[in-house]
């Protein structure tokens, strides 16, 4: 990617300190895993680095890039938060503002917080290590990070497993798309 430095400056200006952290976490582990399972470095560094560009956009600025770019979904429109729009909105900003026409990359970015049937393997990297970064610290990432680098769709069932448990244990509600992800890796 040729303005990586633009995008990490961007990044660490408008993003706050533990978020910015955050993303240089996922970036690292991203990385690692595509080293480990034969996927372009390059794809896994560019989806690490938008996955969370929107992340900490205003409810407002979020709404208004929903509807001036028409990237409304119906299976969002159950989730409580207007915030989880920010893999939508990230891979809107990473095609129309910074050139990224890669389907596989603006999948990956897109899907991250829910995941979806027929994930390919840049789009587990990067959904993994989102949940598995060295600042996650939750009982059972260990065996998530351990597994991630042997079997990406074995990891990927324990990593959503984990999620559906913690959102039913809180009565929240359930995107469809993480229930045809977990079904489609079965």
């Amino acid at each position: 990617m040729n303005n990586r430095v633009d995008v990490v400056a961007w990044l660490e200006a408008n993003l706050k300190k533990k978020r910015f952290e955050h993303v240089m976490g996922v970036l690292k582990v991203s990385l690692e895993l595509a080293e480990a399972h034969g996927v372009s470095k390059e794809k896994a560094e560019i989806a690490a680095l938008f996955h969370d560009y929107a992340k900490n956009f205003s409810d407002e600025e979020m709404l208004k890039r929903i509807e001036d770019e028409n990237l409304q979904d119906e299976n969002l429109s159950v989730c409580a938060s207007i915030n989880l729009y920010h893999g939508i909105v990230g891979a809107s900003i990473a095609e129309k503002e910074y050139g990224i026409f890669d389907r596989d990359i603006l999948n990956a970015i897109e899907h991250h917080t829910f995941g979806r049937a027929g994930m390919s393997k840049l789009e587990k990297i990067t959904y993994l290590s989102d949940m598995t970064e060295p600042s996650r610290n939750f009982k059972g990432v260990e065996e998530i990070r351990e597994k991630a680098f042997l079997d990406l769709d074995k990891a990927m069932v324990m990593a959503i497993d984990k999620t559906l448990l913690y959102l039913i244990g809180r009565g929240e509600a359930i995107n469809i798309n993480t229930i045809f992800a977990r079904n489609s890796l079965l």
